[in-house]
């Protein structure tokens, strides 16, 4: 509650009054009608309540809105670090492949020259050329 709306409540506490200084307060605030007052302290109160609320649910709206902002913008920027780092490997990948198949073209008839080779996992095969080799 705000300010006035507490400042009303701890006037009209109930406890420890007779019924008829009640009354009275009653029919005071609904201008002579104790039906009218209790409305009205009703109204009142519903639209204080009404009020915090709406601060709450703007504050937390506020936060929410924030907070799934965020995400999504950290959500998208993730993917489009992914598919460069995706993009990257494939382009260092053929790169390699290009630059070894050269090699391997420009070594054939050449018996000095050993060629390395490395499989997905990294290992490693040495291939010396046989071409010219006698096998016995």
């Amino acid at each position: 509650m705000d300010g006035l709306a507490s400042q009303i409540d701890t006037l009209i506490q109930l406890e420890g009054k007779s019924a008829d200084k009640i009354t009275h307060a009653l029919a005071t605030i609904g201008g002579g009608k104790m039906d009218v007052g209790i409305k009205r302290l009703a109204d009142f109160y519903m639209k204080a309540g009404d009020r915090k609320g709406e601060k709450r649910g703007r504050k937390e709206g506020i936060a929410e809105g924030i907070g799934g902002t965020l995400s999504i913008f950290a959500i998208y920027h993730l993917i489009k670090f992914f598919k460069r780092k995706i993009k990257e490997k494939k382009e260092y990948k053929a790169e390699g492949e290009a630059i070894l198949t050269s090699l391997e073209r420009a070594s054939v008839g050449n018996s000095e020259c050993i060629i390395v080779k490395t499989d997905e996992k990294n290992r490693t095969n040495i291939d010396t050329p046989t071409e010219g080799v006698v096998h016995k």
